[in-house]
């Protein structure tokens, strides 16, 4: 990526590709990049947060190739499913475990959004991109509002979405 942007090197951490300034720079070997393309069509919202933010691309983007997007969830998956207690609804989506060998913050958005797809379609997205989503407890606040579940109920689905995509190894 920082050749692309003519440095000789730099590090950012894992990325295989940015949107900004109006452009989208990959490392992918082509042009094609649906995951940075979403980000570049959202709607401007500056009470987005990170989780709901890439959480929308890898559910809009990232998902049009399903053996990349089944990759990622199913990442989040075996955490939950093997190691819950680390790994969990809270822990994730309130980002105090960011990392593990992925960033958790794109399939535990993703969920969110497939949730929320699965019960009101595009409408609920719409709502879920306009709504303010800047931490955890307005991330609850506002899908709790969108799907009229507690944040128990909430809670039990989003464990229900990310785990169907758990395989045994």
């Amino acid at each position: 990526m920082g050749l692309l942007e003519n440095f000789d090197y730099y590090f950012v951490g894992i990325t295989t590709g940015k949107a900004r300034e109006s452009i989208i720079l990959s490392a992918k070997g082509n042009e094609y990049y649906p995951h940075e393309f979403v980000h570049k069509l959202l709607p401007k919202n500056p009470n987005r947060g990170h989780v709901v933010e890439e959480g929308l691309a890898t559910f809009l983007g990232t998902k049009e190739d399903l053996k990349e997007f089944s990759s990622i969830m199913s990442k989040l998956a075996k955490d939950v499913k093997e190691n819950s207690e680390k790994y969990n609804f809270k822990s994730v989506v309130s980002q105090t475990e960011m990392f593990n060998s992925y960033q958790t913050a794109y399939p535990a958005g993703a969920a969110i959004c497939e949730l929320i797809y699965n019960q009101l379609g595009d409408e609920g997205l719409i709502q879920l991109m306009q709504a303010n989503t800047e931490g955890y407890s307005e991330i609850i606040k506002a899908a709790c509002s969108i799907t009229n579940l507690s944040e128990q109920e909430l809670e039990t689905k989003w464990n229900e979405t990310v785990t169907k995509y758990y395989q045994r190894k």
